[in-house]
């Protein structure tokens, strides 16, 4: 099943994970996404906001891959798609940034 989260980041993304609305595995693959465009550490404020459509694997309770993902950034909007190309598993962001 997928699953869609929208959250709005009050302090950080860690406190998203302490709150219970993000896991650590869904931070740690939005992270690897938007790597090259948003520092997670320094650029992250109040008032950000974020949405991820994930797989949701029930059988055995674990997040599965991000499918998409938008993350507004200080105004700036950052959204990537999952697809398999044939080298493999590539994010690609809807500007064809990859």
């Amino acid at each position: 099943d997928n699953v869609a989260i929208r959250c709005q980041v009050n302090t950080s993304i860690s406190a998203l994970v302490q709150k219970g609305d993000l896991s650590e595995r869904l931070v740690e693959q939005l992270v690897n996404i938007f790597q090259w465009d948003i520092d997670f550490e320094r650029d992250v404020r109040a008032g950000d906001q974020l949405t991820i459509i994930y797989d949701s694997h029930q059988k055995n309770r674990k997040d599965g891959k991000i499918l998409a993902a938008e993350f507004i950034n200080q105004g700036n909007v950052y959204r990537a798609i999952r697809y398999t190309d044939t080298a493999g598993l590539v994010y690609q962001s809807f500007s064809g940034v990859t």
